[in-house]
């Protein structure tokens, strides 16, 4: 029986890039949609997102790109009145609305100008959306790169002056990312943009991994471009936020030298990666400044720890301007070094209601108080403890910006359905109720 068609395939369909096949590929997928009635049920759905109702919220007024995941289009929000990206899911399947969803809420704990502001996601049945600040701006190589001045060959392409400071911005925005507990990866010249102002922003989070909450890791496969992750990446292990620093670190070589780092198939670049067989910069540009050729050199190295930290990138930027404030999360992970100090009694209550779940009884616990109480905290708290001693903790938290059906668990179900993913097959079939699949109607991410 012939394979079902990959993403990627589908993904060409929609978007049209299938035009340019051969009259034979193209009757091969039209004869597998006509025999495959899950390709075909995927597709239409994907086709119905691809082009949002004439009579919905939006008015789209041009498309501006698209992905492997969903199309982004300048539209009118008709409810506020003003333009906006909006970004909308093509291929709607469980494991992609997951993904999606992940990408809005990942900044759900961040506010900083080098990071691209959220708007609202919207989801219901096969169409979902998410709305973003609408930018306006050019990529970052662009930017920095404006036309290589007149001068003797081998003098640098780039803007000293822009690429200090839009480098600066990148490093200030992937900081406040990590400080949430976020990992980007995947860091490149299209996921950033220079607006007419000279502010750099950080976009396109679908890739992103929470390292607090998110157990998620690559199972073995590569996530994100060849071309600009690090060693660690490429091996499809777990990273931390060095890996973005590598990856900056690429950005910042193209940059200087105007070329990539490594060249060559994706299996080559990994090994030169792996080996640390880099042409450092000054060889392309004689002329390049001592400083700036280090920098590079010290990012792009192949051990994560061996890195620069964000302290030391921006001391080399600059060492006599004072660094710009990174944003703090909103909230600090339970899991940090400060201990947490009272509401022994709030606690003592919470493990009691949970002690009282072990004889199969439900607990509903309300954990109620003024604003700025610290009710996150604790419940934080409580379920670290809870982590630590066993316990399976699904959490969620119902966002104003947010409309979906049954919000306030939607996040919750989300947990559910990566937990269930990650259990073999006989143990997931000996927890689910005999109706589970009545509730894939209403939540399909655990279709």
């Amino acid at each position: 029986m012939e394979e079902c068609l990959s993403d990627n395939q589908i993904a060409a369909l929609v978007s049209g890039h299938a035009a340019g096949a051969s009259s034979d590929d193209l009757s091969r997928l039209e004869a597998h949609l006509d025999g495959c009635p899950r390709c075909l049920t995927i597709v239409a759905a994907a086709l119905r997102a691809e082009a949002p109702a004439a009579d919905s919220r939006f008015a789209i007024v041009r498309r501006l790109g698209s992905g492997g995941m969903g199309t982004v289009y300048e539209a009118l929000d008709r409810a506020h009145n003003t333009r906006v990206a909006l970004k909308v899911l093509r291929h709607v399947a469980p494991d992609t609305i997951l993904r999606f969803k992940r990408e809005f809420r990942a900044l759900s704990g961040v506010r900083h100008p080098n990071l691209v502001r959220r708007g609202e996601l919207l989801g219901d049945d096969d169409r979902w959306c998410f709305t973003m600040e609408l930018l306006d701006g050019v990529r970052f190589l662009d930017f920095v790169r404006p036309g290589a001045p007149a001068g003797a060959p081998g003098a640098p392409g780039f803007d000293d002056a822009r690429l200090r400071d839009a480098f600066r911005q990148l490093v200030h925005g992937l900081a406040a990312l990590h400080a949430d507990g976020k990992v980007h990866r995947d860091v490149k010249p299209s996921n950033v943009l220079v607006t007419a102002q000279g502010r750099v922003v950080l976009i396109d989070l679908g890739l992103v991994l929470d390292q607090r909450g998110d157990s998620e890791s690559s199972g073995g496969n590569a996530l994100g471009t060849v071309a600009y992750m690090a060693p660690e990446q490429a091996l499809g292990k777990r990273v931390g936020p060095e890996a973005d620093l590598y990856a900056a670190g690429v950005l910042l070589y193209q940059a200087l030298t105007g070329e990539l780092p490594f060249a060559g198939d994706p299996l080559a670049i990994v090994e030169r990666k792996q080996r640390g067989e880099l042409v450092e910069p000054r060889l392309c540009v004689p002329a390049l400044a001592a400083p700036w050729n280090e920098l590079c050199v010290a990012l792009l190295h192949p051990a994560p720890g061996a890195r620069p930290t964000v302290a030391e990138i921006l001391r080399a930027l600059d060492a006599s301007a004072p660094p710009a404030p990174i944003a703090l999360p909103c909230a600090p992970a339970p899991e940090a070094a400060l201990p947490f100090i009272g509401r022994a009694d709030q606690l003592h209550a919470l493990r009691r209601a949970l002690d009282d779940t072990r004889g199969g009884q439900p607990v509903v616990a309300l954990v109620a108080g003024d604003a700025g109480l610290g009710k996150t905290a604790l419940v934080q708290w409580f379920a670290a403890g809870c982590r630590e001693r066993g316990a399976v903790v699904l959490a969620g938290r119902c966002d104003a910006r947010e409309s979906l059906p049954f919000k306030a668990i939607d996040g919750i179900v989300d947990a559910l359905s990566r937990y269930l993913a990650r259990l073999p097959a006989i143990e997931v079939a000996a927890v689910l109720p005999r109706d589970a699949a009545l509730l894939a109607r209403t939540f399909p991410v655990l279709a």
